[in-house]
């Protein structure tokens, strides 16, 4: 921890900043991080399951860096979402120095909706 706070502090510049904040966000908080952020970055190594994260991403038009692997890789592929990664401490310093902003249109939202959840049951 103590090392890792280190070298976070140290890779903070003029060109790029990270935040660590610990413990549980409160949604208005994560709302406005996903409003203000370029990306969203979720290399997560447990990706058998989808991730919220996911749902903030397209709801916010953030592109994702996330795993390749699971259900989380395909369905960064299949709504393109983003770009995947193996979750590798030298791909994530990869894919965040070659991130370019960019505004997601992705239709992982749409056919998520409570709508078409609706409409799925009564068709």
């Amino acid at each position: 921890k103590d090392e890792f706070e280190i070298l976070l502090n140290q890779s903070n510049t003029s060109q790029s900043r990270v935040i660590l904040i610990k413990g549980f966000l409160p949604y208005d908080y994560l709302h406005n991080l996903c409003k203000t952020c370029d990306c969203i970055l979720a290399p997560y190594l447990a990706t058998s399951c989808s991730s919220g994260v996911i749902g903030y991403a397209a709801v916010f038009g953030k592109p994702l860096i996330g795993s390749s692997n699971g259900l989380m890789g395909e369905l960064i592929r299949r709504y393109d979402l983003g770009n995947c990664l193996e979750p590798t401490p030298k791909s994530i310093a990869e894919a965040i120095c070659a991130f370019q902003p960019y505004e997601l249109a992705s239709k992982y939202q749409e056919n998520n909706s409570l709508r078409h959840f609706i409409k799925t049951l009564f068709t």
